[in-house]
Protein backbone atom coordinates (compact mmCIF):
# COMPACT_ATOMS: atom_id res chain seq x y z
CA UNK A 1 0.00 0.00 0.00
CA UNK A 2 1.51 3.40 -0.40
CA UNK A 3 1.08 6.70 1.03
CA UNK A 4 -2.77 7.63 1.91
CA UNK A 5 -2.95 11.52 0.37
CA UNK A 6 -5.55 13.34 2.68
CA UNK A 7 -6.16 17.18 3.54
CA UNK A 8 -7.59 20.19 4.56
CA UNK A 9 -10.82 21.49 2.39
CA UNK A 10 -12.92 24.59 4.09
CA UNK A 11 -15.40 24.54 4.71
CA UNK A 12 -15.78 20.99 5.29
CA UNK A 13 -17.83 20.23 7.53
CA UNK A 14 -19.37 23.25 9.12
CA UNK A 15 -20.99 24.27 5.57
CA UNK A 16 -21.12 22.06 2.51
CA UNK A 17 -20.81 18.55 3.30
CA UNK A 18 -18.81 17.02 1.50
CA UNK A 19 -18.87 18.47 -1.51
CA UNK A 20 -15.86 20.17 -1.12
CA UNK A 21 -14.01 17.17 -1.03
CA UNK A 22 -15.12 15.66 -4.40
CA UNK A 23 -14.62 18.70 -5.91
CA UNK A 24 -10.84 18.30 -4.87
CA UNK A 25 -10.92 14.58 -6.24
CA UNK A 26 -12.18 15.61 -9.85
CA UNK A 27 -9.25 18.19 -9.63
CA UNK A 28 -6.45 16.25 -8.15
CA UNK A 29 -7.45 13.01 -10.28
CA UNK A 30 -6.57 11.58 -7.24
CA UNK A 31 -8.69 9.58 -4.51
CA UNK A 32 -8.51 11.55 -0.68
CA UNK A 33 -8.09 8.69 2.05
CA UNK A 34 -8.32 11.20 4.56
CA UNK A 35 -10.15 14.57 5.52
CA UNK A 36 -8.43 16.84 8.03
CA UNK A 37 -10.79 19.66 9.72
CA UNK A 38 -10.20 21.85 13.01
CA UNK A 39 -12.26 21.78 16.27
CA UNK A 40 -12.54 24.53 18.36
CA UNK A 41 -13.54 23.83 22.33
CA UNK A 42 -15.49 27.32 22.05
CA UNK A 43 -16.76 28.16 18.51
CA UNK A 44 -20.23 29.27 19.33
CA UNK A 45 -23.62 27.40 17.77
CA UNK A 46 -24.50 26.54 13.86
CA UNK A 47 -27.34 27.46 12.39
CA UNK A 48 -30.69 25.53 14.04
CA UNK A 49 -28.83 26.39 17.55
CA UNK A 50 -26.64 23.18 17.28
CA UNK A 51 -22.91 23.47 19.11
CA UNK A 52 -20.30 23.49 16.42
CA UNK A 53 -17.80 22.45 19.24
CA UNK A 54 -19.09 18.75 19.16
CA UNK A 55 -18.36 15.71 17.78
CA UNK A 56 -21.53 15.45 15.12
CA UNK A 57 -21.39 11.44 13.56
CA UNK A 58 -22.96 12.34 10.32
CA UNK A 59 -19.78 14.55 9.48
CA UNK A 60 -17.90 10.86 9.74
CA UNK A 61 -20.69 9.57 8.05
CA UNK A 62 -20.44 11.97 5.24
CA UNK A 63 -17.01 10.76 4.41
CA UNK A 64 -17.77 7.82 3.19
CA UNK A 65 -14.56 5.54 3.20
CA UNK A 66 -12.23 8.64 3.62
CA UNK A 67 -11.06 8.66 7.27
CA UNK A 68 -11.31 11.56 10.06
CA UNK A 69 -8.49 13.59 11.56
CA UNK A 70 -9.37 16.26 13.69
CA UNK A 71 -7.32 18.94 15.49
CA UNK A 72 -8.74 19.48 18.86
CA UNK A 73 -8.18 22.68 19.32
CA UNK A 74 -8.87 24.08 23.06
CA UNK A 75 -9.00 28.16 22.48
CA UNK A 76 -12.27 30.21 21.27
CA UNK A 77 -11.50 31.78 17.68
CA UNK A 78 -11.63 35.44 17.41
CA UNK A 79 -10.48 36.52 20.77
CA UNK A 80 -7.24 37.39 22.19
CA UNK A 81 -4.86 34.40 21.80
CA UNK A 82 -4.05 34.40 25.70
CA UNK A 83 -7.47 32.59 26.90
CA UNK A 84 -6.63 31.62 30.52
CA UNK A 85 -9.92 30.12 30.79
CA UNK A 86 -8.01 27.48 27.96
CA UNK A 87 -4.52 27.06 29.90
CA UNK A 88 -3.33 23.63 29.95
CA UNK A 89 -3.49 23.93 33.54
CA UNK A 90 -7.20 23.45 33.47
CA UNK A 91 -7.20 20.83 31.78
CA UNK A 92 -5.15 19.01 33.67
CA UNK A 93 -7.14 20.38 37.07
CA UNK A 94 -10.39 19.04 35.23
CA UNK A 95 -11.88 22.02 34.33
CA UNK A 96 -12.71 20.83 31.27
CA UNK A 97 -13.47 17.23 31.81
CA UNK A 98 -17.07 17.10 31.32
CA UNK A 99 -16.54 18.36 27.79
CA UNK A 100 -13.52 15.85 27.07
CA UNK A 101 -15.68 13.13 28.65
CA UNK A 102 -18.50 13.88 26.09
CA UNK A 103 -16.28 14.12 22.97
CA UNK A 104 -14.63 10.45 24.31
CA UNK A 105 -18.47 9.16 24.82
CA UNK A 106 -19.31 10.13 21.27
CA UNK A 107 -16.45 8.70 19.40
CA UNK A 108 -16.40 5.86 21.30
CA UNK A 109 -20.23 5.26 20.46
CA UNK A 110 -20.09 5.89 17.02
CA UNK A 111 -17.37 3.21 16.56
CA UNK A 112 -15.47 4.27 13.40
CA UNK A 113 -11.55 4.98 13.93
CA UNK A 114 -11.42 8.71 14.37
CA UNK A 115 -7.75 10.38 14.32
CA UNK A 116 -7.47 13.06 17.12
CA UNK A 117 -4.83 15.68 17.68
CA UNK A 118 -5.56 17.59 21.15
CA UNK A 119 -3.25 20.61 21.12
CA UNK A 120 -1.39 20.69 17.75
CA UNK A 121 1.72 22.61 16.95
CA UNK A 122 3.26 22.96 20.65
CA UNK A 123 6.34 24.00 19.89
CA UNK A 124 5.49 27.12 17.61
CA UNK A 125 5.15 30.71 19.37
CA UNK A 126 1.23 30.88 17.52
CA UNK A 127 -1.15 29.33 19.50
CA UNK A 128 -2.37 30.11 22.90
CA UNK A 129 -1.21 26.52 24.53
CA UNK A 130 2.43 27.48 23.30
CA UNK A 131 5.01 28.94 25.55
CA UNK A 132 5.53 31.88 24.18
CA UNK A 133 2.00 32.66 24.41
CA UNK A 134 0.35 31.02 27.22
CA UNK A 135 3.47 31.16 29.12
CA UNK A 136 3.12 27.03 29.81
CA UNK A 137 6.38 24.80 30.40
CA UNK A 138 6.56 21.58 28.58
CA UNK A 139 5.66 19.80 31.67
CA UNK A 140 2.40 21.70 31.85
CA UNK A 141 1.89 20.30 27.80
CA UNK A 142 2.47 16.73 28.62
CA UNK A 143 0.34 16.96 31.61
CA UNK A 144 -2.53 18.24 29.66
CA UNK A 145 -1.80 15.75 27.23
CA UNK A 146 -2.04 12.52 29.47
CA UNK A 147 -4.82 13.55 31.21
CA UNK A 148 -7.02 13.67 27.92
CA UNK A 149 -6.03 10.41 27.02
CA UNK A 150 -6.57 9.09 30.39
CA UNK A 151 -10.24 9.95 30.02
CA UNK A 152 -10.82 8.52 26.50
CA UNK A 153 -8.87 5.18 27.78
CA UNK A 154 -11.47 5.31 31.29
CA UNK A 155 -14.10 5.66 29.12
CA UNK A 156 -13.31 2.74 27.20
CA UNK A 157 -12.48 4.87 23.83
CA UNK A 158 -10.24 2.20 21.94
CA UNK A 159 -11.23 3.97 18.48
CA UNK A 160 -9.71 7.12 19.20
CA UNK A 161 -6.17 7.34 17.71
CA UNK A 162 -4.31 10.13 18.97
CA UNK A 163 -1.59 12.18 16.75
CA UNK A 164 1.33 14.21 18.45
CA UNK A 165 1.88 16.64 15.68
CA UNK A 166 4.66 19.15 16.19
CA UNK A 167 5.97 21.57 13.90
CA UNK A 168 8.97 21.01 11.72
CA UNK A 169 10.53 24.30 13.03
CA UNK A 170 11.29 24.86 16.82
CA UNK A 171 10.00 27.94 17.52
CA UNK A 172 11.66 29.13 19.19
CA UNK A 173 14.80 26.81 19.37
CA UNK A 174 15.18 25.87 22.89
CA UNK A 175 12.22 24.58 23.09
CA UNK A 176 12.70 21.60 20.95
CA UNK A 177 9.69 19.41 20.17
CA UNK A 178 11.20 16.43 22.02
CA UNK A 179 10.17 18.29 25.41
CA UNK A 180 6.62 18.00 24.68
CA UNK A 181 6.81 14.06 23.96
CA UNK A 182 3.85 12.64 26.31
CA UNK A 183 5.70 9.51 25.72
CA UNK A 184 4.77 6.41 23.43
CA UNK A 185 1.92 4.70 25.43
CA UNK A 186 -0.21 8.19 25.16
CA UNK A 187 0.70 8.50 20.98
CA UNK A 188 -0.42 6.63 18.59
CA UNK A 189 1.00 8.20 15.47
CA UNK A 190 3.89 10.65 15.29
CA UNK A 191 3.07 13.93 13.01
CA UNK A 192 4.87 16.96 11.75
CA UNK A 193 3.66 20.30 9.99
CA UNK A 194 5.82 21.25 6.92
CA UNK A 195 5.50 24.35 5.43
CA UNK A 196 7.62 26.25 2.64
CA UNK A 197 6.91 29.64 3.22
CA UNK A 198 8.97 31.20 0.45
CA UNK A 199 9.04 34.81 0.14
CA UNK A 200 6.00 35.65 1.86
CA UNK A 201 7.76 36.63 5.00
CA UNK A 202 11.17 38.87 6.12
CA UNK A 203 11.96 36.11 8.04
CA UNK A 204 11.13 33.52 5.63
CA UNK A 205 13.07 31.98 2.10
CA UNK A 206 12.46 29.48 0.20
CA UNK A 207 13.49 25.80 1.17
CA UNK A 208 13.37 22.26 -0.59
CA UNK A 209 10.34 19.87 1.33
CA UNK A 210 13.68 17.23 2.29
CA UNK A 211 15.43 20.60 3.57
CA UNK A 212 12.39 21.19 6.07
CA UNK A 213 11.81 17.44 6.43
CA UNK A 214 14.90 15.70 6.76
CA UNK A 215 16.39 16.48 10.56
CA UNK A 216 12.68 16.84 12.27
CA UNK A 217 11.87 12.92 10.50
CA UNK A 218 15.30 11.86 11.72
CA UNK A 219 14.11 13.44 15.33
CA UNK A 220 10.75 12.47 15.75
CA UNK A 221 11.66 8.41 14.46
CA UNK A 222 13.82 7.96 17.22
CA UNK A 223 11.14 9.08 19.57
CA UNK A 224 8.85 5.79 18.97
CA UNK A 225 7.96 3.53 16.53
CA UNK A 226 4.53 4.65 15.73
CA UNK A 227 3.94 5.28 12.32
CA UNK A 228 4.85 8.91 10.88
CA UNK A 229 2.19 11.41 9.46
CA UNK A 230 3.12 14.90 7.32
CA UNK A 231 0.06 16.19 9.48
CA UNK A 232 -0.54 19.19 7.93
CA UNK A 233 1.48 20.81 4.98
CA UNK A 234 1.52 23.29 1.97
CA UNK A 235 4.26 25.21 -0.20
CA UNK A 236 3.69 29.15 -1.06
CA UNK A 237 3.34 30.37 -4.54
CA UNK A 238 5.63 33.34 -3.50
CA UNK A 239 9.42 32.94 -4.56
CA UNK A 240 9.69 29.60 -6.34
CA UNK A 241 8.30 27.50 -8.21
CA UNK A 242 5.40 25.46 -6.38
CA UNK A 243 5.07 23.28 -8.77
CA UNK A 244 8.20 21.99 -9.13
CA UNK A 245 8.56 21.81 -5.42
CA UNK A 246 5.34 19.47 -5.12
CA UNK A 247 7.10 17.40 -7.55
CA UNK A 248 10.23 17.22 -5.31
CA UNK A 249 8.26 16.53 -2.24
CA UNK A 250 6.18 13.71 -3.64
CA UNK A 251 9.29 12.39 -4.97
CA UNK A 252 10.97 12.32 -1.72
CA UNK A 253 8.67 11.30 0.62
CA UNK A 254 8.90 7.44 -0.62
CA UNK A 255 12.37 7.92 0.88
CA UNK A 256 10.47 8.15 4.33
CA UNK A 257 10.13 4.21 4.57
CA UNK A 258 7.65 5.53 8.05
CA UNK A 259 5.77 7.43 6.20
CA UNK A 260 1.81 6.47 6.59
CA UNK A 261 0.09 9.58 5.61
CA UNK A 262 0.08 13.17 3.77
CA UNK A 263 -2.47 15.95 5.09
CA UNK A 264 -2.21 18.93 2.55
CA UNK A 265 -3.83 22.47 4.17
CA UNK A 266 -5.88 23.75 0.88
CA UNK A 267 -6.62 26.81 1.87
CA UNK A 268 -5.38 30.84 1.16
CA UNK A 269 -4.93 31.99 4.15
CA UNK A 270 -1.06 33.71 4.99
CA UNK A 271 -0.22 32.79 2.01
CA UNK A 272 -2.00 30.67 -0.78
CA UNK A 273 -0.96 26.95 0.17
CA UNK A 274 -3.84 25.65 -2.25
CA UNK A 275 -3.02 22.23 -4.39
CA UNK A 276 -6.39 22.59 -5.98
CA UNK A 277 -6.17 25.47 -8.32
CA UNK A 278 -6.15 24.71 -11.57
CA UNK A 279 -2.34 25.88 -12.57
CA UNK A 280 -1.17 23.83 -9.58
CA UNK A 281 -3.62 20.00 -9.57
CA UNK A 282 -2.45 19.83 -13.42
CA UNK A 283 0.95 19.91 -12.46
CA UNK A 284 0.28 17.33 -9.65
CA UNK A 285 -1.30 14.60 -11.42
CA UNK A 286 2.21 12.74 -13.22
CA UNK A 287 3.37 12.54 -9.78
CA UNK A 288 0.08 11.29 -8.25
CA UNK A 289 1.02 7.75 -8.49
CA UNK A 290 3.75 8.17 -5.86
CA UNK A 291 0.92 8.66 -2.99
Amino acid sequence: MGIQFGGYFHPFPIWDGASRITKAEKRLHRHVDVVMWYQWWDAGLLAGGKRATIFHPKWISSLGDRQAYIKWEPWKPGATLTQPKFALKTITAGDHDEYIREWAGRIRDDGRTIYLSPLPEMNGFWNQWSIPIGKHKPEDFIAAWRHIHDIFTELGCTNARFVWAPNAGDMPPEFPMELFYPGSDYVDVLGLSVYNWGTVRTWSAWRSFEDIVTDYYDRITKLGSQPVWIAEMGCASVGGDKAAWIHEALSCMPKLSRLETVIWFDMKKEADWRITVPEIATEFWPARALL
